[in-house]
């Protein structure tokens, strides 16, 4: 270790100093806003859902890659899943035929409830 070192101080390198390399971002393949849809899963943090187990049930039952899919929402009885319009049939019939944590969950297109629902 210490020929290491003496050899890293005679070619005038400080062991405290490194650089490091400028981030780049990488290219994103996320649909266009608008070219989205949003799916509704009935799994929710009372099912110990977490993001990672949606988008590994998606990725691995579609051809989708983790990177097409947008926002995910967990509540404690279900979850919302934002993912490309031209995908939504493909994912809620994979999703629906397939257990996620070993639940079956409904699956569906999201319907917001209505401002009427709230009251």
């Amino acid at each position: 270790m210490a020929a290491v070192k003496l050899a890293h101080e005679a070619n005038g390198v400080d062991e405290d100093v490194s650089e490091i390399p400028a981030a780049s971002e990488a290219p994103r393949e996320r649909p266009a806003p608008g070219r989205t849809s949003t799916i509704f899963v009935s799994l929710g943090h009372a099912a110990k859902i977490r993001p990672q187990d949606l988008v590994g049930a998606i990725t691995g039952e579609t051809s989708l890659s983790g990177r097409q899919i947008g926002a995910i929402e967990i509540t404690h009885k279900f979850s919302t899943v934002e993912i490309p319009q031209d995908a939504e049939a493909d994912v809620i019939s994979a999703l629906s035929k397939t257990l996620i944590k070993g639940r079956k969950a409904r699956v569906e297109r999201y319907k917001p409830p209505s401002k009427r629902d709230k009251k």
